[in-house]
């Protein structure tokens, strides 16, 4: 995995694209946060399914959802999120592993195709007898070159343009990154 990089002239660019996702992460972050239902909400459930681009059936959702609930009430990690999902729908969802884990807990990051597209990764292929270790690795990895980015010229950076970009929005400095290396395609 490269390391993040994000110079001047990408982040002017990236920046003002970020608004319309940032808009609804921040009305999801609301619901999640309020939930009493144990995420059982209608309106919760399609918020995250569209912004995470959520595409399968209600047996899934339901299993997912109730690990969120879980993850919430046990603080589940992500290499326990990842099996449980696992074991429940017979897929390694490290996409979705990760998204439900950053919901809850927003300094973690988000395993998406876009952002180790941007840093030169892959995630294992499905035939792999070490999918699952490799999974985890590579979430450890984006988690650290998340921090090292932050503690950068270009993270300090980063953070400052996008609370000026953003003043009213209060959201993590490792959920600015992410949202900022979404929009580098």
């Amino acid at each position: 995995m490269k390391p993040i990089s994000i110079n001047a002239h990408q982040l002017a660019a990236a920046l003002p694209r970020v608004q319309p996702g940032l808009e609804k992460y921040n009305a999801i972050q609301v619901l999640v946060k309020g939930d009493t239902t144990g995420f059982k909400d209608p309106l919760l459930r399609r918020s995250y399914n569209g912004f995470y681009r959520v595409r399968r059936g209600q047996p899934w959702q339901s299993a997912y959802f109730d690990l969120m609930l879980q993850t919430q009430i046990h603080g589940h990690g992500f290499s326990q999120i990842l099996t449980a999902l696992h074991n429940s729908t017979g897929r390694y969802e490290a996409s979705f592993s990760s998204k439900l884990l950053a919901t809850l807990d927003t300094s973690q990051p988000v395993i998406d195709s876009v952002v180790l597209k941007n840093l030169g990764c892959k995630l294992p292929n499905v035939t792999s007898p070490h999918r699952l270790r490799d999974i985890v690795a590579i979430h450890s990895d984006l988690q650290q070159n998340l921090q090292n980015f932050l503690s950068t010229v270009e993270g300090r950076t980063l953070v400052a343009q996008f609370k000026v970009a953003y003043p009213r929005h209060r959201i993590s400095e490792e959920k600015m990154v992410d949202l900022v290396l979404w929009q580098m395609r």
